[in-house]
């Protein structure tokens, strides 16, 4: 049973930059392990176009988005908090404050039409212009 993850005492979340990550080692020490990271960096594909995601374009874009967003304790990791309502800019805002109590978490798929699960849900939903569907760094995992 996955018992979340909680940074060691005076630890923080991993911050690195995106060049330094091979597909291999992002699987292992991050997506695997359910480790939070900071990723630094763009993507290295040619479709990505994500060099404008300022705050003002996230929230201009994306910020009405209605997410569900873990709260967690001071004393508590990530993956045991409580899950509360935001809109994407609460959670840009709330990032770019230094706040890291609220974690983006995974998100519920909802329904296409024809009744299979969609690729992404919101915010991604609201900038998928701007990405490619499968990026480089993510391997064969997509």
């Amino acid at each position: 049973q996955y018992e979340g993850y909680l940074p060691a005492p005076g630890g923080a979340v991993d911050n690195v930059r995106v060049e330094h990550l091979e597909p291999e080692d992002f699987w292992a020490r991050y997506i695997c392990a359910r480790r939070p990271v900071l990723i630094r960096g763009h993507l290295r594909d040619e479709s990505w176009q994500a060099t404008k995601w300022t705050d003002e374009y996230l929230i201009e874009h994306a910020g009405a988005a209605e997410l569900l967003v873990e709260q967690r304790k001071e004393e508590e990791g990530f993956g045991k908090g409580i899950k509360v309502r935001k809109t994407f800019a609460e959670v840009v805002q709330q990032a770019s404050s230094g706040d890291d109590k609220h974690y983006l978490t995974t998100q519920e798929v909802p329904l296409q039409n024809n009744g299979l699960p969609g690729i992404y849900t919101a915010p991604i939903s609201h900038l998928a212009q701007d990405f490619p569907v499968q990026p480089i760094l993510l391997g064969n995992l997509v």
